[in-house]
């Protein structure tokens, strides 16, 4: 088995671009949470992330980008924890739109269970994270892409299972430390655009497809990570 993967189409930026888009000098950090309001997403970890740096006196602002069937009771909650003024729903938005987004934050949160597929969000999210000038991370439950994208403590934080505690800890150390961000975005920028893109899946799965037929599978070299590197069992299968 191999790994592969979704593959959204990969945004390259120059330091001349991401000069134009950075603002260091602001104090609030931007987060972001995108996707479908759906139990298994968890987007009320958000919510509760807004409040404890509400009550910390941490400046921030939390973008909502999406809906679904937990809308109408994400927003009463935010309404009832005081949040009005630094939380805000856009509704389902555009692609390039959402993009635009995840280039402006600088935490953006992945909050979905096990139950997740892949999410894609991911990818475009790490895309985004490019170098110093956007100072942005990832925070994120592992689940979906998250075991083939995410190194833990070097292009993301993990944190553990649906344990929400976890999750605000976590959180709320990233929304302190702004160099710590700086460098997971880098290297979350890094992991895309230098192996998790669609380039870099093709020719791999070219080169596979070339040995195979040439009948020169044993002396092929796989790569040790990214699309078409040797795929681990997660979860073993149990014979019943």
């Amino acid at each position: 088995m191999f790994r592969w993967g979704y593959f959204p189409p990969l945004r390259t930026y120059t330091p001349a671009d991401l000069e134009i888009r950075k603002n260091s000098s602001r104090q609030e950090i931007r987060i972001l949470w995108a996707g479908r309001f759906l139990p298994l997403k968890h987007p009320e970890y958000a919510l509760d992330l807004a409040s404890r740096l509400q009550f910390r006196g941490i400046p921030f602002t939390l973008d909502f980008v999406g809906g679904g069937e937990l809308e109408d009771k994400l927003k009463a909650r935010a309404a009832a924890l005081h949040l009005e003024d630094r939380v805000h729903f856009h509704g389902f938005r555009k692609p390039e739109e959402v993009r635009k987004w995840m280039e402006d934050a600088d935490l953006f949160l992945f909050t979905s269970n096990h139950l997740e597929g892949w999410g894609a969000v991911l990818n475009e999210a790490m895309n985004s994270g490019f170098a110093v000038e956007l100072e942005h991370t990832l925070l994120v439950f592992d689940a979906g892409a998250v075991p083939w994208l995410i190194r833990n403590g070097e292009n993301g934080v993990i944190y553990n299972g649906e344990d929400e505690a976890d999750f605000l800890l976590s959180a709320e150390k990233l929304a302190e430390d702004r160099t710590y961000c700086r460098k997971l975005g880098a290297a979350a920028y890094e992991t895309i655009a230098k192996t998790w893109n669609a380039e870099t899946a093709a020719s791999r799965l070219l080169a596979f497809t070339k040995a195979e037929l040439a009948g020169k599978l044993d002396t092929f070299t796989f790569p040790k990570e990214g699309p078409m590197s040797p795929a681990p069992v997660l979860k073993p299968y149990l014979r019943v």
